[in-house]
């Protein structure tokens, strides 16, 4: 369903729920970052970091995607800023 076909109460709804979607995966990311720092500084198995490295690439394409999506479904700047604004 496209921001146009939707009720306000919608897409209120669907927009929270992509915001959602998009820091759920940004905490992901955060969480790989960390535990890889604490692997490099703790002098981890080289398997061990390409397998935190591996798990944060995949969420840090993850999050691109769902920042993407958010912004797209939002309306254009000058569809959702105000009379008064223009």
């Amino acid at each position: 369903m496209t921001p146009n076909a939707m009720t306000q109460a919608e897409f209120c709804l669907e927009k929270d729920r992509r915001r959602d979607v998009f820091l759920r995966v940004d905490s992901e990311v955060n969480s790989y970052a960390r535990v890889l720092a604490e692997g490099l500084i703790a002098g981890e198995s080289h398997d061990y970091i390409q397998n935190v490295l591996a798990g944060y690439v995949s969420a840090k394409h993850a999050r691109d995607i769902a920042f993407q999506e958010y912004v797209q479904f939002l309306p254009p700047p000058a569809a959702s800023a105000s009379p008064q604004q223009q």
